[in-house]
């Protein structure tokens, strides 16, 4: 897993150091948050179709999102900051390179970019397609 994790930001590290070098490390810190962040919509949607943990209320909170996300999102950027810093150091850019720098770019740059908007709405249509509570015209009888 770690392995994924790093060829991400090898390869979003290095999309950003050819357009603007002064701000690369802190753009792919950002991106890998945000990526990180909706990776986990699928995981949770996943995770409540088989458990069926959390039920929609008759009188949600809206807030909730907000108790939820906002620390979710402060620990992962938390977290990446430390992590992505340790290895985009002088010693960890070169670490990097010569573990990736000869393989093919197996997943296009134009894919990883595209992903988080992917997960955070593709996903949640489908899942709400599968369990019924997203209703389609075209599917009623």
């Amino acid at each position: 897993m770690m392995m994924i994790l790093d060829y991400l930001i090898y390869r979003v590290f290095g999309y950003f150091d050819k357009k603007n070098p002064s701000k690369a490390k802190s753009n792919t810190i950002n991106f890998i948050s945000i990526f990180e962040g909706t990776v986990l919509v699928p995981i949770f949607l996943i995770f409540n179709g088989i458990t069926k943990i959390y039920s929609t209320p008759e009188n949600p909170n809206p807030s909730m999102k907000y108790y939820i996300g906002i620390p979710l999102a402060i620990l992962l950027l938390i977290l990446n900051t430390k992590y992505i810093k340790i290895k985009l150091k002088n010693n960890g850019i070169d670490l990097l390179n010569s573990r990736f720098k000869n393989t093919l770019n197996w997943i296009p740059i134009w894919l990883i970019f595209s992903s988080p908007i992917i997960f955070v709405f593709v996903c949640p249509i489908i899942y709400g397609a599968i369990n019924g509570t997203l209703s389609f015209p075209l599917f009623e009888k």
